[in-house]
């Protein structure tokens, strides 16, 4: 993503890497979806009971 110009800023409006901003809110897992930028995101459809 940061060679795509993304960056972060933390608290202080900073520019920091985004493990670090993560890490000083007590973060320790994260679930990241990836896309190949070729087709659309997908929804889920609600659950049907």
């Amino acid at each position: 993503m940061e060679a795509n110009g993304y960056y972060w800023l933390n608290k202080s409006g900073q520019r920091q890497d985004l493990f670090t901003i993560l890490k000083s809110y007590a973060i320790t897992a994260i679930s990241v979806r990836t896309s190949s930028g070729n087709q659309p995101a997908t929804r889920r459809s609600p659950a049907t009971t």
